[in-house]
């Protein structure tokens, strides 16, 4: 596993989506919505790239999903709610806290978890970045996230069955 050089991220598709919203800010807090072009990331990144909506209720929205979250998951989740997703309510319940951490702060959030789906025997840890939006630099609209799975269990050799989740570090950005 590679770190990016100032010691955030693991993982160079993390560091570059990372550098990409950095970018796009330019003077602002948060890029705007439209300051991010998923296309423009290119075919390297966008596999990896998640898009989530804020909706007016304050409902969080599968947006655009990558080929690597779709697969993980073992379905497309475009339009799904967040809150719905998953099957497991604690689960679920730390996934959001995430993102309303992200919301909350307004900045990147750096999180590990060991994820499966219901059904699979096969786990991996979800090494996920989220980057808020805002079309006014104060309330988020929407979320930038990228997504790497691996087999790294925290030091447990290769892949292993899991009974639920574990929670690995989280970190704001």
């Amino acid at each position: 596993m590679t770190v990016s050089s100032d010691g955030e991220l693991p993982y160079p598709v993390l560091c570059d989506v990372l550098a990409y919203w950095r970018r796009q800010r330019g003077a602002r807090r948060m890029p705007r919505p439209y300051d991010i072009d998923p296309l423009g990331l290119g075919a390297r990144l966008l596999p990896h790239i998640v898009l989530v909506d804020v909706e007016a209720d304050g409902a969080l929205r599968y947006r655009l999903v990558g080929t690597v979250a779709r697969e993980a998951v073992g379905r497309d989740t475009r339009g799904e709610l967040v809150s719905t997703y998953h099957p497991d309510a604690a689960y679920t319940a730390w996934l959001l806290s995430l993102y309303r951490r992200a919301l909350e702060g307004r900045r990147p959030i750096y999180s590990e978890s060991i994820f499966s789906m219901p059904g699979s025997r096969l786990t991996r840890v979800n090494h996920r970045l989220m980057c808020p939006l805002s079309e006014d630099d104060q309330s988020v609209s929407r979320l930038l996230c990228a997504q790497v799975f691996s087999a790294d269990h925290w030091g447990l050799p290769g892949i292993i069955d899991a009974a639920g989740f574990q929670v690995g570090p989280v970190r704001e950005l």
